[in-house]
């Protein structure tokens, strides 16, 4: 068998592909004007020695390779097997036919201005030792943080990258410690590590405006080693620029498929001597059994190689939410997940959504307006949808905000039931394509704690509420019709014992109980695609990657979210929030279902807040009205509760309802208990408010939704920067968490195998 590989950077030459241009002019030419220059000058005069700048090596590098891969088609068969090095990677792309010539050429223009405007870097191949050598003479030097392995060639070539200086002055430590050569490379970026990150979020950009296809000839990725797959081209183009490239490993897997022929395309050939090495060197790896169920670890070899990294999660997620990873941001109430936070989730390329609960309609729209101003079009960011007894006509509305401003994913909250609100968002719009599909623009992803709302959202909308909206005219006929073929949810969210809402339950049970209810459902070809993530307790790599091995398609946080910038609460919380640990939240009722005696998680350590709203809720369930309570408790209340008379906090409650919910006091007036619930609900919305405004005068009746999974972060980052809430952004969080999560896996991985 043959395979196909083709040369990357660094191979570039003067006078390369002189007899390619003559033999293919229609394409030399055509290539020239995308360019915007003359690719034959280029290649064959170097002016202004432009081809040592990587914004020009790139495209004349993938031009002729593409040209010599056409001369040998020409005259042999295709390959089984292709592949490329670093640049190469993108020729051996097009080669399977992933994108057009004029697509791969516009990619990698743009991955050449891109990585061509980080300056100060430097890369150097080291030969002569192990990467695991070279990696402790990196620690040893204390340059961990600026050099970093780049490309595992062979098993005694490797190429570090990283800042200028810290790279050239770590050679005299490795020739110390055994490197035979020391090759500085002539490049101007530290290409395949972290500090290219500004050019992968510009380049993600670029990537995400263009269409990608099914590969016809398997293409091994530098990053993973292994093959893409269908739904992960978009984010490993983009994640290779940051990568080290898994040569060896890439080459031993095709060896592993029984290719023994391979054919070296590039300008100088000078892969062939690295592949007869690997070759020679090569030993077939028993396989053993490993964490494959939840597609975790590839495989860890014993000749000092990283692990090789496949994604965390359901790659099909990140494909539906257009995301570089399975991590999500929650919403929290009030706006606490901030226009912010959602932008700078956005901006990093991670899913996260706006907390609507307890926002006016014109809240909700100015927020909105702004993160689409900044965000514009193919950024993923969501709104949250609360469940709203009291006011359904108000979760109305903001459905109908979110369809007019073409918000098409939402994250729905403390749903006790399927909602008119709900079945209108999650049928405005389907409607059958030219392929005969049906096509549902909007999606959802329900939180749920109970197997009877997995089921209620596994389920077609129902009938009766599919009729209402179709008598009010808010549905089409079509819509209609279509909304017996369809589910509610797009993807489930398992709620364990998280901050705010929660049921207190366990990830492990609950997430095992929804899954079986999903399979009893299969039959439905839209449940079937159905994602479960899992919430609730995640803040640490270790209680990420028990979610992920637990099964878990993604997952999602909130309280660490609130510690943080962005979010949208006072200092004076941040401050608190900062300094928990986990044994410092409780229980609480809720404000919004006060009367069904649902629970919130709150902070418990330097408030009141949490044993006052127990006494509320208390003295509610044994009363029927604020006169049958004692006199000393009705004292207690006024002066160290509400620090204001009944009669003023139900003025102020009057006032409010008349506005918003008139129907409320009509209640009130006929029913004393319910009035007693209102007067009581007062406090919770007052506490609330005093927490975001942060009067700290008033610190010990603050109401700060939290659970424990903030304090399991503090404790992870203390004594480093993140310690400081004022250091924490909302995706530095998401970032290190998910490069940490890889690391305990890794290093779980290691130890099962040892």
């Amino acid at each position: 068998m043959t395979a196909f590989v083709f040369e990357g950077q660094g191979t570039q030459r003067v006078g390369m592909g002189k007899d390619l241009f003559e033999e293919f002019p229609d394409l030399t030419e055509s290539a020239s004007e995308q360019l915007k220059f003359d690719i034959r000058e280029l290649c064959l005069k170097n002016p202004g020695n432009n081809l040592s700048k990587t914004e020009y090596t790139q495209p004349a590098i993938f031009v002729v390779n593409h040209l010599q891969y056409l001369k040998e088609i020409n005259k042999n068969a295709k390959p089984k097997f292709v592949l490329g090095h670093s640049l190469g990677e993108f020729n051996a792309l097009l080669a399977a036919d992933v994108f057009d010539f004029t697509t791969g050429l516009h990619l990698v223009k743009r991955r050449g201005q891109l990585m061509g405007e980080v300056k100060n870097g430097g890369m150097a191949a080291v030969l002569g030792m192990s990467p695991v050598e070279i990696q402790d003479v990196i620690d040893q030097e204390g340059v961990s943080k600026k050099v970093f392995l780049a490309n595992y060639n062979s098993k005694f070539q490797t190429v570090i990258s990283g800042e200028k200086n810290s790279v050239l002055q770590i050679q005299a430590a490795l020739k110390n410690a055994g490197a035979k050569l020391f090759v500085p490379l002539n490049v101007s970026g530290a290409f395949h590590t972290t500090f290219m990150d500004s050019a992968r979020l510009d380049f993600n950009e670029a990537v995400n405006e263009l269409k990608f296809y099914p590969a016809k000839i398997p293409v091994v990725s530098n990053v993973t080693a292994k093959p893409y797959d269908d739904f992960s081209i978009q984010e490993l183009i983009v994640k290779q620029m940051i990568s080290p490239v898994l040569w060896q490993n890439s080459i031993e897997y095709i060896l592993a498929k029984g290719v023994d022929d391979f054919r070296i395309i590039g300008p100088s050939g000078s892969l062939f001597k690295m592949i007869e090495q690997i070759k020679k060197e090569y030993t077939p790896v028993i396989n053993h059994n490993t964490i494959s169920e939840v597609n975790l670890i590839n495989k860890v070899q014993d000749n000092g190689n990283k692990a090789q990294r496949l994604t965390l999660g359901c790659p099909t997620f990140r494909k539906e939410y257009n995301t570089i990873s399975t991590y999500v941001a929650g919403a929290m109430y009030k706006g606490i997940a901030s226009k912010e936070l959602v932008i700078k989730m956005a901006c990093a390329g991670h899913l996260s959504f706006l907390g609507t609960g307890g926002m006016s309609i014109p809240e909700i729209e100015n927020n909105v307006q702004f993160i689409q101003h900044k965000l514009g079009d193919n950024k993923p960011y969501g709104m949250n949808l609360m469940c709203n007894l009291m006011k359904p006509d108000v979760e109305l509305d903001t459905v109908q905000l979110f369809i007019k401003y073409k918000i098409h994913t939402i994250e729905a909250s403390a749903f006790f039931r399927i909602t008119k609100s709900l079945v209108l968002y999650r049928l405005k719009g389907i409607h059958v394509n030219e392929r005969n599909e049906i096509t549902i623009p909007n999606r959802i992803i329900a939180k749920i704690s109970r197997p009877e709302m997995a089921e209620a959202f596994l389920s077609s909308p129902p009938e009766k509420l599919v009729n209402e909206l179709w008598s009010e005219n808010l549905i089409t006929s079509e819509e209609k019709e279509l909304s017996r073929k369809i589910i509610i949810a797009t993807d489930l969210c398992v709620e364990a014992d998280s901050g705010g809402h929660t049921d207190q339950g366990n990830p492990f049970a609950i997430l095992t109980s929804i899954k079986a209810v999903k399979k009893t459902m299969a039959a439905n070809p839209f449940v079937e695609k159905v994602r479960v993530g899992v919430a609730g307790g995640i803040g640490t790599p270790q209680s990420m990657s028990a979610a992920y091995i637990l099964g878990a398609d993604f997952v999602l946080t909130g309280s660490i979210n609130q510690a943080t910038v962005e979010a949208g609460t006072s200092d004076v919380v941040k401050d608190m929030l900062s300094k928990i640990d986990i044994q410092d939240t409780t229980y609480a009722p809720a404000g919004d279902m006060f009367e069904i005696g649902a629970k919130v998680q709150v902070l418990k350590k330097g408030v009141f807040f949490p044993a006052r709203a127990n006494k509320l809720y208390e003295l509610y369930k044994n009363h029927n009205s604020i006169d049958e309570i004692d006199s000393s408790v009705i004292e207690m209340l006024e002066k160290k509760y509400f620090k204001r008379s009944i009669s003023e906090v139900w003025k102020e409650t009057e006032t409010y309802y008349k506005k918003s919910n008139p129907a409320e006091l009509e209640k009130a007036e006929k029913t004393p208990k319910h009035k007693m619930g209102l007067i009581f609900r007062w406090y919770f919305i007052h506490s609330g408010r005093l927490a975001l405004q942060g009067i700290e005068e008033e610190k010990v009746d603050f109401q700060v939704h939290c659970g424990p999974a903030l304090g399991a972060f503090n404790q992870w980052v203390k004594g480093t920067a993140l310690e400081d809430w004022r250091n924490r952004n909302v995706d530095t969080i998401a970032n290190q968490l998910i490069e940490d999560t890889y690391k305990h896996l890794e290093d779980t991985y290691k130890k099962m195998m040892a």
